[in-house]
């Protein structure tokens, strides 16, 4: 994460988790130890430990992670609040991080074509760029040619181009 971090400086990280390939997990001496030793019940719960880590460790460099579940823990907040009818834009507000603005532009790596839940409620009038270099294998030039990408696109949020 310290290397990405000084390619891409954003404040955000976002943190995915659907693709820990945890039926690999009851295998892992590791793992086993790691639950027995923290009283973890289960796999889904070593994986939420994880990423607590995680998130702790961004704080500490300042920046603030972002998670792909969001969205139903803000439905769950909303709810929990008392609110029974709301719009998209009282959804956003009870996302983790609801000053995170929109993005402008989400970039999968190793040839990925899905969001993979991230970002849903946000990402509709971003741009897409798919790039087939691996994220470890990113240097300033892989940066400079994504944000050339981005700068080259005509911007129509949703309109038709008159």
């Amino acid at each position: 994460l310290d290397e990405r971090m000084e390619v891409v400086p954003s404040r955000y990280i976002h943190i995915g988790g659907d693709e820990a390939r945890k039926k690999e997990w009851p295998k892992c001496p590791k793992c086993r130890a790691l639950m027995q030793r923290e009283g973890i019940a289960d796999y889904d719960e070593l994986q939420c430990y994880m990423v607590d880590r995680v998130e702790d460790y961004l704080r500490s460099k300042g920046k603030v992670m972002c998670g792909w579940d969001e969205i139903s823990r803000a439905a769950n907040k909303a709810l929990e609040s008392g609110i029974t009818h709301f719009s998209s834009e009282t959804l956003l507000s009870f996302l983790d991080n609801p000053s995170v603005p929109s993005p402008d532009m989400i970039v999968r790596s190793a040839g990925e074509c899905r969001l993979s839940g991230f970002m849903l409620l946000q990402s509709n009038y971003a741009e897409f760029g798919f790039y087939e270099k691996l994220w470890p294998d990113w240097d300033e030039s892989m940066v400079e040619l994504i944000l050339e990408d981005f700068h080259n696109r005509t911007r129509k949020y949703g309109g038709i181009k008159n």
